[in-house]
Parts: structure tokens; C-alpha cells; sequence
């Protein structure tokens, strides 16, 4: 009786993937870990991760020979973080709700972007913030998964009156481009940071020199404290610059190369502000395994990059200085702000 219930129990090496990646998909594990979860042995387990991994399905977040740890590519959370299982759930949830009432309204699909910084919104006026976390990133505030209309998921338990809210909310959105809905969002006080880099990338041209000069000083006095790790890399940039911006000729190419190192100190700094606002939504138990992802994602990029301000640094440290407005340094920039 118990070899007849074993073997129909039995499960198809398929069967066994489909059970694999549904558990990666609630965020990483290791290979024990998943065995346990799918009632499977480990070798077995390990032997099908490698299939799953040369199909594409899975990945290898952490490769320590020892302890590795893998992610299903499909996971909707970012860095495939081991996100609580109940915050996948309601932040899930909630966009596949707003999704499906912003199609019944408008008769269309909305942008990823736009459903994003709507739900924000709609978090943010119901307080709802403890169990549907809001992070900043790239672009703004977002939640902490993708969304994707594939994956399927509960309704979300709307309250008496929110269903209107949300129509507002969407009235409100579907005349908004993606860029208009993330401008929305830096009106707010507590994007101030966000606003200010999107002034500073508009005015990165000789003719707005002066305007350029003044968002790069307001960017670095309201640089967010907390964002330590980035802060070297920035204070480079800020350097090279506003030397850059003091050269007597030839700006144009310095003045590109340093366009092109702000855009990758912004993903360096706004992925750490994605970490540390992240750090609530992380069960306790996975602490280990979340610093382990972020040292690994953060630490990487931190490094690409402090390579390629540094290679800019000295070769405005090799400028002969009658190159440079020597009246126009920067100590004499900031008083002429202060003073203002």
C-alpha cells in the first residue's frame, strides 16, 4: 500500500521544473532549501536546476561553491530579492487589480510606468504602506514587483469607496505619458532629489551653464544622507563637474563624458536607495541571503563605475592651469550661491 501511494506521488521531471520554478518564483532559495519545499532529494533537485539554468528558467544569484543560491527568471521581484511571501502577495495583487480596473474604464492597457506610480498614489492616500511597501528607484517611487499580466494572482480587497478613488485616480492618469506621471511624482517634498536631477539632465549644455551650475550645487546639498556607499562616487562627479564646467575651451566633450558618468551614478545611488528602503519588506530569516544580494549587485556596480569617474578625475588633474578660469573655482562658486 505505502510503495502503490509512493509511486502514484511519483512526479514527471517536468512536473518536477513546474514545482522548481514556482518556488523560485517566491523569491531565491537554495538548493536544499527547495528540495525540502518541493518534497523532492537534493541531488535530484540539483541535477534539474542545471537543466533549468541551461533553459534559461532559472539563474544563479549567489555562486559560492558551497552555498549557491538560485532565482527564477521569471520572479517579478527586483534583484530577485526574498521578499515576504505575504508582500508578494498584496503588492501582486494590488497591481493586477488596478490593472484590470483601468481596462474596464478606458477600454486599453496602461503603461508599466503609469501603473506604477498610480498605485504609489493610491498607497500612499490609504496608508497602506506596511503591507504594500513603496521604494525608490531609477525613475521615482515604485513597488517592490514588476507587473506582468501573465502571472495570476487574488483580487485585492478593495474598501468601501476605494474602487471610486481608484476611478479618479485613473481618470486623472490616462491623460498623463509616461514621463508626465513621474513628473507628478517629484512635485511631492519627498522627491525633491529626483526633481532636481531631472532639472540638472535638462540643462547639461553649455548654453544653460549657469542654470547647470546651480542644480549641480542643489543636487549635493540635498544628496540623501542615508545613501553612504554611493556617496564617494558622487562627490567625484560633482567635482569633475564643476571643473569641468570651469575650463576656458573646449567643453563639449567633457561636458558629454560627464552627461554619460551622471547617468551611471544615478543607478549606482538609486539602486542603493531601492536596498534600503527594500530592507522592511525582507523576511527575517533571509537577512543574511538579502545582504549577501545587495553586497553583490551594489559593490559590482559601485566598482564599474568608480573606474570610469576616476579615468575623467585625472584627466582634468592633468589640465595645465592656465586652461582652467582660476577665478571660477568652486569655493567661489558656492559663496556667490550662499550669498544670493
Amino acid at each position: 500500500m505505502n510503495i502503490n501511494n509512493k509511486i502514484k506521488e511519483r512526479k514527471t521531471p517536468e512536473e518536477i521544473k513546474e514545482a522548481i520554478i514556482l518556488e523560485l518564483n517566491n523569491g531565491p532559495k537554495g538548493a536544499s532549501e527547495i528540495a525540502e519545499k518541493i518534497n523532492s532529494n537534493w541531488i535530484t533537485t540539483e541535477k534539474f536546476l542545471n537543466e533549468l539554468m541551461i533553459e534559461k528558467k532559472v539563474i544563479e544569484i549567489i555562486s559560492a561553491s558551497k552555498s549557491k543560491v538560485y532565482g527564477s527568471a521569471s520572479d517579478l521581484s527586483f534583484f530577485y530579492l526574498p521578499l515576504s511571501e505575504e508582500i508578494r502577495k498584496r503588492t501582486l495583487s494590488l497591481l493586477s487589480t488596478l490593472n484590470e480596473i483601468w481596462k474596464k474604464e478606458t477600454n486599453t492597457t496602461p503603461q508599466k510606468t503609469i501603473l506604477q506610480k498610480l498605485a504609489v498614489e493610491f498607497v500612499e492616500k490609504n496608508n497602506l504602506q506596511n503591507e504594500v511597501p513603496i521604494l525608490r528607484f531609477h525613475y521615482g517611487q515604485t513597488l517592490a514587483l514588476r507587473f506582468e499580466e501573465y502571472r495570476t494572482t487574488d483580487v485585492y480587497p478593495l474598501k468601501d469607496g476605494q474602487k471610486n478613488e481608484i476611478r479618479e485616480l485613473i481618470t486623472e492618469y490616462k491623460g498623463y505619458s509616461a514621463k508626465e506621471s513621474k513628473l507628478k511624482q517629484y512635485k511631492k517634498p519627498s522627491m525633491v532629489f529626483y526633481k532636481i536631477k531631472e532639472e540638472t539632465i535638462n540643462n547639461f549644455c553649455l548654453e544653460k551653464e549657469e542654470y547647470l551650475k546651480k542644480d549641480l550645487f542643489n543636487l549635493f546639498a540635498n544628496y540623501p544622507s542615508e545613501l553612504s556607499a554611493s556617496f564617494k562616487l558622487f562627490d567625484k562627479l560633482m567635482y569633475c563637474a564643476i571643473n569641468i564646467l570651469n575650463i576656458k575651451d573646449n567643453k563639449n566633450e567633457y561636458l558629454s563624458n560627464i552627461r554619460g558618468a551622471f547617468f551611471l551614478v544615478w543607478d549606482c545611488l538609486t539602486t542603493e536607495a531601492y536596498f534600503y528602503d527594500v530592507e522592511k519588506a525582507i523576511s527575517p530569516e533571509k537577512k543574511d541571503l538579502f545582504v549577501q544580494i545587495k553586497s553583490n549587485y551594489l559593490n559590482s556596480k559601485i566598482t564599474n563605475v568608480s573606474e570610469f569617474i576616476e579615468e575623467i578625475e585625472n584627466e582634468i588633474n592633468n589640465l595645465e592651469p592656465e586652461e582652467i578660469n582660476a577665478s571660477d573655482n568652486l569655493s567661489d562658486f558656492v559663496h556667490e550661491l550662499f550669498s544670493e
